[in-house]
């Protein structure tokens, strides 16, 4: 405790001597265009000192950016600019900041237009194109903290607010450094850990040639080229991030990356007690309503190497593990009877997984041909003990129970595939491809029960086995017709053999063994179609399946099942501010060994899960429409529909005896029709900034069976939200959102409602170089299932430290201890809700720096 007390101490000297020696507000200034006098967002602010550029940001959606007041009290330029519009330089000297320590605003700032000027525009029927923009920075000098991803932004790249990003409005697909991969696709967030004065030139590449099929695409392609200076060819780079906090919480997550011409080699490794799945170089605060009281460790290692330019080896491993303690209770009821439960529950879970160890060989025999070898394995184990308490009212009288319950589930598969690809030397897109595929799986879960209640005492064991092994044969053919579409043969053949073992003996004595094997075979051929237009895109697969399923249990003729599987597209582009899109598809859904058998099913005194040896697929018809219509460059609609029809759907089958445990397994129920339509609007405005609504209304049926007589439980959806973004003050903005639902669902004549409201909100505060964030929630909700009204509020207190490579950072969960949220669920029989109660709050005190060895 003296340890402790003695950090904390610490911690807080550390924060408050930092605060005393940069207490100096930061200035802001506002950009906007000239001629409409709306706020531009994304233009880069640049200070320069000198030929030296000392600090680097960009405005946001209202158009305004911050600037530290200690980096301007000197004689400097300020370069705004923004891809299109001419850049403009402002010269700032002692005299132009001398108030801004009373005023912190340095003015607006006008850009115009750019103009471009046309003779003579030639159109081009469906115009072929692979251009590439360089933008040289060699003779650039960038302070080590502006980094890669400060760059983006102000060259005419934007985020959206998942970090994602786009080059005049089209996604960017991938980010290459020297023209190859650089630690994956998925980690563009690497590169606001990179310091700008590594590259040399940045390259836009943008076409509408596909480099398999060599087709012209509707939509153009873009990627992004790093080119990375001779003297950095080789360098380290990374993060960590640790944090202590009250109530015995922790977290420490770390990033390595280190890189030479032909190596590269990650870890992200970390370990916490507040639940956060991945490493991040700062941890974000949520509310869960699962609990946050969630050890977990993670390790993920990546390794990738190029051999004589010819051979690429790639290896991944991940290694996770998970425990907690938590308490839940939940409350059901049947809307086939009259049955009302009550069940609390204690369990202690913990988890250890090897997810994903990859081993990759890609070997590129000469420009033509390339072989693929790709091995990937699996393994994991999961143990439950589980204390219950039931409570059960129904027309067979009251029972109280107590159930004890011990669960172990061990799983391991094992996957290989070798690919060959054969590009043709006569015509280019014309290409030949074979995979051959295996898969071993084993998944074994073994339970113990003791149940305690008024009467009796009684025991219950059981085992289950799954034991799979898959091989396939996959082909391809592709054709292309001329410069604007392909077609695609296709050939595959599947067999699958699974044997499920079970043992089990229930509270009555009764002893049972079932063994069964499927063997399942696959036989399936089709065509692939795509076809580019000039302003329309359309692509369509038609494939037909042989399916056969034999069971040693049966002794009648092997069903065989054909379907056809049907997905055709369609991508109009009617103007540059008018797009229609529009699928239909017909998809079979072939039933998993999981629903054939009762592996997933787990001891329960009101409802338990049993196979069905003799599912058969389910057929789904899918119409979806989306018609995108931009007004301007600040005003968006998008209108989207989609209507979805089943037949032999997969539903729940239920046996229900009174005063006993229901038994469900799923079967095929018929046919049932679901459909939803809404509405989207975007507005940026000048004074409020950006603004969205969506609204949506649905219509879902979930038919079942129960006791043989089949129905139709069915419910509509009405949805509504809006968020926008707001700055209130210099240093005030707010991000408010409200979602609005109401969801009815009828059971015969019986009718289940919910009305919910939530809104959700980010007040961010900057004073004296504090960033203060409050994340409130409050939710409402209101019907059959229940009543609940629920606030709360998450916090965080940062600053920036070492000249932006670091963040020291407080952190709040639940600041006045008053989250407790519901989970309401719909089933096609019953209602149900549940509440957890692991949710403590906490604060969490913590650093958050970047490093790297680049000088």
């Amino acid at each position: 405790m003296a340890k402790r007390s003695f950090l904390l101490c610490f911690f807080f000297i550390f924060i408050f001597t930092t605060s005393k020696s940069q207490t100096l507000e930061a200035v802001k200034g506002k950009v906007f265009d000239y001629d409409s006098k709306l706020p531009i967002s994304n233009a880069g602010v640049q200070v320069i000192k000198g030929n030296k550029s000392i600090y680097n940001t960009t405005s946001d959606t209202s158009g305004y950016f911050s600037i530290p007041f200690n980096i301007i009290r000197t004689f400097i330029t300020l370069k705004i600019s923004h891809l299109n519009y001419h850049s403009s330089e402002i010269q700032l000297d002692s005299n132009k900041t001398a108030g801004l320590n009373k005023i912190p605003f340095l003015g607006k700032f006008e850009l115009t237009a750019n103009t471009i000027h046309l003779k003579e525009v030639i159109i081009k029927k469906n115009r072929r194109y692979r251009d590439t923009s360089s933008i040289d920075l060699s003779k650039e000098i960038f302070e080590r903290s502006v980094m890669i991803d400060d760059l983006f932004s102000q060259k005419g790249l934007s985020k959206d607010a998942n970090g994602k990003l786009f080059y005049k409005g089209n996604p960017v697909s991938d980010i290459l450094v020297n023209g190859d991969s650089f630690f994956g696709k998925s980690t563009a967030g690497i590169y606001d850990k990179i310091p700008a004065l590594v590259l040399n030139t940045i390259e836009i590449i943008e076409t509408n040639i596909d480099s398999l099929t060599n087709t012209t695409l509707l939509r153009p392609t873009i990627k992004l080229n790093l080119k990375i200076k001779e003297k950095y060819q080789k360098g380290i780079f990374g993060s960590i991030s640790p944090g202590v906090g009250t109530s015995g919480r922790y977290v420490i997550n770390t990033e390595l990356y280190t890189y030479t011409k032909q190596r590269q080699i990650s870890f992200i490794g970390g370990l916490n007690n507040i639940g956060i799945n991945d490493a991040l170089a700062e941890p974000v605060i949520s509310f869960s309503a699962t609990g946050n009281n969630i050890v977990k460790k993670y390790g993920k290692i990546t390794y990738r190497n190029v051999f004589l330019r010819k051979i690429e080896l790639n290896f991944s491993a991940k290694v996770k593990s998970e425990s907690k303690v938590y308490e839940s209770e939940s409350e059901r009821t049947e809307a086939n009877s009259n049955q009302f439960s009550k069940t609390r529950n204690s369990i202690s879970s913990s988890s250890i997984e090897i997810e994903d160890l990859k081993f990759d060989l890609k070997y590129r025999i000469d420009s033509l041909n390339l072989l693929l070898l790709d091995n990937t394995f699996n393994l994991g184990e999961i143990k439950n003990l589980d204390s219950a308490q039931y409570y059960i009212q129904s027309d067979a009288g009251k029972i109280f129970s107590d159930v004890y319950k011990k669960r172990k589930i061990y799983s391991r598969s094992l996957s290989n595939s070798i690919k060959y690809e054969k590009k043709s030397f006569i015509k280019k897109g014309r290409l030949f491809q074979v995979e051959i595929g295996s898969k071993a799986l084993l998944n074994r879960t073994d339970e113990r029960v003791n149940i305690l209640d008024q009467s009796n005492q009684g025991l219950g064991l059981s085992n289950r086995r799954i034991k799979e092994n898959d091989l396939g044969l996959n082909t391809y053919f592709t054709e292309p017709l001329g410069d604007h579409g392909f077609i695609k043969f296709l050939a595959s053949y599947k067999n699958e053999t699974s044997d499920y073992l079970s043992n089990v003996t229930d509270t009555s004595n009764y002893a049972s063994n079932n063994k069964i094997r499927f063997k399942t075979i696959y036989l399936s051929s089709g065509i692939v179609l795509q076809k580019t237009f000039q302003k329309t895109s359309i692509s369509g697969i038609l494939q037909g399946t042989r399916n056969t399923r034999e069971l040693n249990t049966e002794q009648n003729p092997v069903p065989v099942f054909l379907n056809i599987d049907l997905d055709f597209r369609m991508d109009r582009r009617i103007n540059k501010k008018r797009t229609l899109q529009g699928t239909y598809s017909i998809k079979t859904n072939y039933p998993t060994v999981n629903q054939l058998t009762s592996m997933d099913n787990t001891f329960d005194l009101i409802s338990q899960m049993d196979g069905n040896a003799k599912l058969k697929p389910e057929i789904k018809h899918n119409l979806n429409l989306s018609y995108d219509f931009k007004k301007s460059d600040s005003l968006n609609y998008t209108i989207a529909s989609e209507v979805s029809r089943y037949y032999s759907k997969h539903g729940i089958n239920t046996r229900a005896i009174i005063g006993k445990s229901q038994i469900n397994f799923i079967d095929n129920i018929g046919t049932s029709t679901s459909s939803q339509i809404s509405l989207s609007i975007s507005k940026i405005f000048s004074s409020i900034g950006l603004f969205n609504y969506r609204i949506g209304l649905g219509y879902n049926e979930m038919p079942n069976i129960v006791n043989g007589e089949k129905s139709v439980t069915s419910g509509i959806v009405l949805n509504q939200s809006l968020s926008t973004t707001r700055t209130l003050a210099k240093a005030l903005s707010v991000s408010p959102s409200i979602t609005i639902s109401y969801n009815e669902y009828v059971y015969n004549t019986k009718k289940q409602t919910l009305a919910s409201l939530t809104y959700t909100d980010k007040i961010a505060l900057n004073l004296w170089g504090f960033q203060i964030n409050n994340y409130p929630i409050i939710n409402v909700d209101k019907g059959n299932i229940n009543n609940n009204f629920n606030w709360a509020l998450n916090t965080e207190v940062k600053r920036f430290i070492f000249n932006k490579y670091g963040i020291i950072w407080i952190k709040g969960y639940d600041v006045f201890k008053s989250f407790k949220y519901r989970n309401n669920t719909f089933g096609p029989t019953y209602t149900q809700s549940i509440k957890y109660s692991n949710l403590n709050r906490y604060f969490l005190f913590g650093l958050s720096l970047k490093f790297n060895n680049f000088r």
